[in-house]
């Protein structure tokens, strides 16, 4: 089953946000915080429990997906990269829909 989490951005240290915004917005950020208001921001997980519920096979990912991977399977074969692993999905709450590949190095 997919499991999605709902991330609070009102509870993001200043320090967490200062690594993707200027400083310059640390007083708008302070206020934000101060009211609880939601930070608009993403993390670079996925909030999900797990991400085997979006592990597919290489044939049920449409061709052109399959072309673009195929250049990069290739070259980490040849640098002793196992078979990839496919993930397809959507990020719950998030528009983001997309496809990641993970190989791992034997």
């Amino acid at each position: 089953m997919k499991t999605f989490y709902r991330l609070d951005m009102s509870r993001v240290t200043f320090r967490e946000y200062s690594f993707d915004n200027s400083w310059l917005l640390t007083p708008l950020v302070a206020l934000f915080k101060l009211l609880r208001l939601q930070l608009p921001g993403s993390s670079d997980d996925p909030p999900v429990e797990s991400l085997a519920p979006f592990e597919v096979e290489e044939t049920e990912l449409p061709a052109e997906i399959c072309a673009r991977f195929e250049p990069l399977t290739r070259k980490f074969a040849e640098l002793g990269f196992s078979r990839p692993i496919y993930h397809q999905g959507g990020l719950g709450v998030s528009s983001y829909f997309g496809v990641d590949s993970v190989s791992v190095h034997i």
